[in-house]
């Protein structure tokens, strides 16, 4: 979804000698969202959505590089965190959570998740780009921006525990989580965005709990975090196109092409060129193997030898629903549902081996 920031209204700013250090809290923007649009009602906000932070990430794509190849739309980081901090709003989430919504993919390196293929060890469970972002926020000088307005970078950590409509652990909702699926769902055109509209609106966050009031809107977007799961997120493609892209780029540092601050603190697309027009030829190999993804490996039979074994991460939400005064889990309600949900997070747990076409 492309993002644009539309004038909703313009503030009379009087004549000062000197610089005001906050903006004038009349000043209202609306900005594109899922459902339609969101007002831009407070003046940090504003600030963060237009600094340096925020404005990187406007060109580091959610799926990392594969947007580049074509396999996947384009959907940035920065409309994705524009709408966390939307879904934190609408739900009357503390202020310093939407803060913390807004910026909580701000520290993703260049190609996203790639970095956790290059920085992480594999016996990591935490995303890299978690295990930096206070750092990153101190590097980019947000203290700066967060100080006027009486917030430090520790009260915006989006793991505070306190935080709980912005993130929960698998497999209930949060608003990261609610966000990223039905996103991808739109831009795959898998639902409307009337249906977007439908599935929010019963759609509740009280007492740290997410729930529907619909067990159909429950179903559409759970139905998505399946789909997603098996067909894209834990795919053999999509891995099989990360691991060569993560060959490439630990040959680019390690040949002095690419450098860590270009991947911490630079855009999917300036990397792409340097990798584009580097003549090495391991680089040049994989690269004509990422555009030809779907015949640059196949599935192991059974007792064949493999390259990799992958178990992906089971990504599969199974919401509350409210029915009379109780919540109860939607694969409780869904025989069919439940039946899909334990099928996937079987399959990913059961895993697949992978022979590469390229080695070496």
């Amino acid at each position: 979804m492309q993002t644009r920031l539309i004038v909703f209204c313009v503030a009379i700013v009087g004549l000062l000698s000197g610089c005001c250090t906050k903006k004038d809290v009349s000043v209202q923007n609306k900005i594109d969202v899922i459902w339609g649009t969101e007002v831009v009602d407070h003046p940090l906000i504003q600030d963060l959505i237009e600094s340096p932070v925020m404005q990187r990430i406007k060109d580091v794509d959610q799926s990392g590089p594969t947007r580049y190849f074509g396999f996947v739309p384009a959907y940035s980081r920065f409309d994705h965190c524009v709408g966390v901090w939307a879904l934190l709003k609408r739900f009357k989430c503390s202020f310093p959570e939407q803060v913390a919504g807004l910026l909580h993919d701000a520290s993703h390196t260049a190609f996203s998740h790639l970095g956790d293929h290059i920085f992480s060890t594999p016996e990591t469970d935490t995303s890299y780009q978690d295990t930096i972002h206070l750092w990153f926020l101190k590097q980019m000088n947000l203290e700066s921006v967060l100080k006027p307005y009486g917030l430090s970078v520790g009260q915006v950590d989006p793991d505070y525990p306190g935080y709980k409509g912005l993130e929960q652990p698998l497999p209930d909702l949060c608003a990261d989580r609610i966000e990223y699926n039905l996103h991808t769902g739109l831009l795959f055109k898998l639902i409307t965005q009337q249906e977007v509209v439908e599935i929010l609106n019963d759609l509740r966050f009280e007492g740290g709990i997410w729930f529907f009031t619909n067990q159909q809107s429950a179903k559409k977007l759970a139905d998505l975090s399946l789909y997603f799961t098996e067909q894209t997120w834990g795919s053999a493609w999509n891995f099989v196109f990360n691991h060569y892209f993560t060959e490439i780029m630990k040959r680019a540092f390690k040949f002095g092409i690419v450098n860590s601050d270009q991947m911490h603190f630079g855009t999917d697309l300036k990397i792409m060129d340097i990798l584009l027009k580097t003549t090495d030829p391991f680089i040049q190999r994989r690269i004509e193997a990422c555009r030809h993804i779907h015949n640059s490996f196949k599935l192991a039979e059974n007792g064949q030898r493999h390259d990799l074994y992958v178990q992906p991460k089971f990504r599969g939400v199974n919401p509350w629903v409210q029915v009379g005064q109780k919540l109860h889990r939607l694969t409780d309600l869904d025989f069919q549902f439940s039946r899909d949900f334990h099928g996937v997070k079987n399959r990913c747990k059961k895993g697949y081996a992978i022979v590469l076409s390229v080695k070496g």
